[in-house]
């Protein structure tokens, strides 16, 4: 294999205690967030016996390729009409916002003789996916009259398409929904669910509304940073995971191209800057493998050129 993927297991293990030390301390239930590492049975493992309880993945088949007793499975992203039968059978909660969908989920649930739990999903700004709040109190009396239906909370999502950042006043919201719908309808909702990595600076700081009692986070745990303000967070470890690549061509080269220069083979205009005659070193590794802009060399003389 001429280029592989090292995890450094205990440094992940790591990761998982100190998190779930510091959400425990906040009444916070995490979520581990598995699909940056495509749901892997192997480090999913190694979460699962640094205590993690619960997965998340927006792939469906991730989820359904993991079997352990007493994981509980949620599916991160609006599902497809053609992954509800799937959700049924191996997926504990979907978070979902679409009536309709909601509906068929009833009908399915019901056919199978399995309740099927959900997190509603409200849009607070970043609109991306969820309900808005005017909206609200029709999709819960809808879903409420569903037998086979379970709400088991809202929830919401931010830094995704917009990179609207969630602070204290947006989980206020949240916060302030869950507990209108709580009176409302006399029921208890067991999720709170407020958004990804980019909410832990929050629990960091200790701002986190106390209402707010699930975290879904998954770069922080295998990268040991927040995403609000992408921080690497100092009592974390951000080398759980070592990419190695085969050397195919090491040569002595001048790093400013000869001739006019164009658009680059990603159809990007390459801004090239001048450093004389350098060490080139070509690894059997490309884009497809790997993001170069979320990689970073051990050896602080060694740039990533592209």
């Amino acid at each position: 294999m001429s280029s592989y993927v090292e995890i450094d297991e205990q440094k992940l293990k790591n990761n998982c205690h100190y998190l779930l030390a510091e959400c425990k301390k906040n009444q916070i239930e995490m979520t581990a967030v598995t699909k940056g590492v495509c749901g892997h049975k192997g480090v999913i493992d190694i979460m699962v016996s640094a205590g993690i309880q619960s997965i998340a993945d927006a792939r469906i088949e991730n989820l359904l390729a993991y079997h352990r007793p007493n994981i509980k499975k949620i599916l991160l992203r609006m599902p497809s009409y053609s992954e509800l039968e799937y959700i049924i059978r191996s997926v504990d909660i979907t978070l979902i916002s679409e009536l309709k969908m909601i509906q068929v989920l009833n009908d399915l649930a019901q056919k199978n003789g399995k309740k099927a739990g959900i997190i509603l999903m409200v849009d607070l700004g970043e609109w991306r996916e969820g309900i808005r709040e005017e909206d609200l109190p029709y999709y819960l009396e809808e879903i409420l009259e569903m037998d086979w239906i379970t709400l088991e909370g809202i929830g919401v999502t931010f830094t995704c398409i917009n990179g609207v950042i969630p602070d204290k006043e947006n989980l206020e919201k949240l916060s302030s929904l869950a507990k209108e719908i709580e009176n409302k309808y006399n029921i208890n909702l067991h999720y709170v669910s407020g958004g990804n990595s980019s909410s832990y600076y929050l629990v960091e700081s200790g701002e986190i509304p106390t209402s707010i009692n699930h975290l879904r986070l998954g770069e922080t745990l295998l990268l040991g940073r927040e995403t609000a303000f992408g921080r690497t967070l100092t009592p974390m470890e951000s080398d759980v995971f070592r990419l190695y690549g085969e050397i195919v061509e090491i040569k002595k080269k001048p790093t400013l191209p000869i001739g006019q220069v164009g658009m680059d083979a990603f159809g990007q205009k390459p801004l090239i800057e001048d450093r004389g005659e350098r060490t080139k070193v070509l690894l059997a590794v490309g884009k497809q493998d790997v993001s170069i802009e979320n990689i970073r060399p051990r050896d602080s003389d060694v740039t990533i050129l592209g």
